[in-house]
């Protein structure tokens, strides 16, 4: 949580400028009044281009005006200094706007004062419509006394879900289901991560994620949810899915756009949805648990000498679809397992590459060849080359279809060797599905240990702690199938392994 210093520093810190109106062009060819909305929304659409830039916030509820991690008297403080005002500037404020109309006033200090209501067990009581900051930085709106029936969309949203509130989950992407559950073709065998906790046989299925039907979301909201769905998703550019708003607009179902894998943001997601979800107390404890870890991490980080740093580069070896790559997934700037690469302090041969072709600073990869990979590393050089491939649960031998790590990595090494000399780069390989999401201090301790030799990050006690937030850790084997410990997915996770 901030310190009051911080949060005195927010107040003093308030600029008072007022937000001129100027002629704007809506996409129909309108014109009008250009709004303080409109100006916000260009402004987050900045920050949405600009690589370097993180959430406002983590805690991305509108009303959460002193930025911390919690909506408190604090905030209301701020909104009634605000709302008070007789100029301010709107954008740089706008956490302060709680019900979204354009306007910080009295009427935002009257629902922010319900917002931070708690009740006798110190829960919060607030029982109505919330906006929030999305994923691709759009204020968003969620129902929050509307019944909770969820879906996921990928691994990393379901392991939120399994996380914050497993009764909830009534559907499933054909990604994470098993085939009593899936409509299309086989997409590995993610599902075995959630089969212990999860009865299939009562699950609906949502489709393939490469495909979403707006018409399945509604069908399953009816047969499984009463009326209702609330579909956790990722960025409407990964899949561009931005027409399935439009289409369920005015239904039961609602989509919530979170922060999962996008830039490495994943407390964010788990913070934003406790709250909606009435599950804040959940999400604070877990988000308390990363940074136990985390804030010990980057502690050793910030001490960093130039002379410790190390060059690296990450990308993805092998993926769902493809077994082995005759390219690589230069992995890029909207990508989780890049930006925690980023901040282990290492000198960031991707960023530098990346601009030299002139990628978009919102690029999640870029296709690089071996021979260009050669090229890349006679130009910047770099000490590590970071790989993930589809592991722990959709490679060998959790996956008897899918080659091991050992049979990744060895091909992988084979690649460096010739194009960039024999053992000239470190190698180190993961699973990406431990890479971001829930799991990622898994990649982030596998970092330290890796670059740095910091084994006091226990990486095994680390994802043994990690299974059990999940309800899926088994500490002897006696739970039987799909629950796991360390030395369960050890092989699976990192190759070459990182503890003896």
């Amino acid at each position: 949580m901030e310190s009051v210093d911080r949060k005195a520093a927010v107040v003093l810190a308030l600029v008072v400028v007022i937000i001129a109106t100027a002629v704007y062009i809506s996409f129909d060819g309108e014109s009008h009044e250009k709004s303080n909305k409109d100006y916000l929304a260009d402004s987050l659409n900045a920050m949405y281009k600009d690589g370097d830039q993180g959430y406002p916030a983590r805690l991305l509820i509108l009303g959460n005006a002193d930025l911390d991690d919690d909506l408190g008297e604090d905030d209301l403080e701020i909104v009634k200094h605000i709302a008070g005002l007789e100029e301010y500037d709107y954008v740089a404020n706008f956490m302060c706007d709680a019900n979204y109309d354009g306007l910080i006033d009295s009427d935002d200090v009257e629902l922010l004062e319900r917002m931070i209501a708690k009740d006798a067990d110190g829960q919060y009581s607030y029982n109505d419509v919330a906006y929030y900051v999305d994923c691709d930085f759009v204020v968003s709106k969620y129902h929050m006394d509307w019944p909770l029936h969820t879906s996921n969309i990928l691994t990393q949203t379901l392991q939120m879900l399994m996380i914050l509130d497993i009764d909830s989950i009534i559907a499933l992407d054909d990604r994470c289901a098993n085939s009593d559950v899936s409509r299309s073709p086989d997409n590995g065998t993610y599902w075995k991560e959630f089969a212990g906790a999860l009865d299939y046989s009562d699950l609906g299925s949502t489709g393939s994620y490469r495909q979403i039907s707006a018409e399945q979301y509604l069908q399953v909201a009816k047969e499984y949810g009463d009326g209702y769905l609330t579909a956790v998703m990722n960025s409407r550019y990964a899949r561009n899915t931005a027409y399935l708003e439009k289409q369920l607009d005015n239904s039961t179902v609602q989509l919530i756009r979170i922060q999962s894998w996008e830039r490495g943001a994943v407390c964010n997601g788990m913070l934003t949805l406790g709250y909606l979800f009435h599950k804040y107390d959940r999400a604070a404890d877990w988000v308390e648990w990363h940074d136990s870890y985390y804030n010990a991490i980057m502690d050793k980080v910030a001490k960093l000498t130039e002379e410790e740093r190390v060059a690296a580069v990450i990308a993805v070896l092998s993926d769902t679809d493809n077994v082995s790559m005759d390219t690589f997934d230069m992995l890029g700037i909207t990508s989780g397992e890049y930006q925690s690469l980023k901040k282990m302090g290492v000198i960031d041969v991707t960023h530098e590459y990346l601009e030299s072709i002139g990628a978009p600073a919102t690029s999640w990869s870029v296709s690089v060849n071996k021979e260009t990979l050669a090229e890349i590393y006679r130009l910047y050089h770099f000490d590590f080359f970071i790989g993930t491939f589809s592991g722990p649960y959709n490679v060998g031998p959790i996956n008897s279809s899918r080659p091991t790590a050992d049979v990744i990595y060895d091909q992988t090494k084979e690649y460096l060797d010739k194009y960039c000399g024999k053992d000239a780069v470190t190698l180190q390989t993961f699973g990406w599905i431990y890479a971001t999401g829930p799991h990622e201090l898994a990649y982030i301790a596998g970092l330290a240990n890796t670059l740095y030799g910091w084994t006091e990050f226990d990486v095994k006690k680390i994802v043994n702690e990690s299974l059990e937030w999940m309800g899926i850790y088994d500490e002897d084997g006696s739970r039987g199938e799909y629950f796991y410990n360390y030395g369960d997915i050890e092989d699976s996770l990192y190759w070459p392994r990182l503890t003896a």
